[in-house]
């Protein structure tokens, strides 16, 4: 027969969680490079925005006629893809940062609230980083269909 677990038992268990020295060390050291990663993924960022704000120029000048009018598509719709690949590497950036900044406080006061925070954060960032694999992964697949129908259709054409 199994004995029932008591709730008070259980609320002592989750609180009986501790860090170890080692473990400090090892989440500090990890908070800091999750910083140094975090503040290059803000300049890269910074850099994706700006090339995105002088793509249209940058596309026009290089035209033949100078205006842009002759490409395939609107240097806009370039400027805009580039500006949304800022926005959603900026989100993972963002986590990484929280999560850093708040383990760093979280280790120097002592404060569990913050410790948890951060790895809400960590969280976060990991199940975003999850969601885009995902995407990414249906998307490959997609594409590779789509080439094996394409190819099909061809070689159908063919013979």
């Amino acid at each position: 027969m199994e004995k029932m677990r008591d709730p008070i038992d259980d609320q002592m268990l989750t609180h009986a969680l501790t860090i170890s020295d080692q473990g400090r060390r090892n989440l500090d050291s990890t908070a800091g490079w999750g910083k140094f990663l975090a503040i290059l993924g803000f300049i890269l960022v910074g850099f994706l925005v700006l090339l995105a704000l002088l793509m249209g120029s940058f596309l026009s000048t290089f035209s033949p006629t100078g205006t842009g009018d002759d490409l395939p598509f609107p240097p806009v719709v370039l400027s805009v893809f580039y500006l949304l690949i800022a926005a959603v590497y900026l989100l993972p950036i963002l986590y990484l940062y929280r999560f850093s900044t708040k383990m760093k406080t979280a280790l120097q006061q002592n404060d569990q609230m913050v410790l948890e925070r951060s790895f809400a954060n960590l969280k976060a960032l990991y199940q975003f980083t999850g969601i885009v694999a995902i995407v990414f992964l249906v998307l490959y697949g997609l594409g590779i269909l789509s080439a094996i129908f394409f190819a099909g259709s061809l070689a159908s054409l063919g013979s």
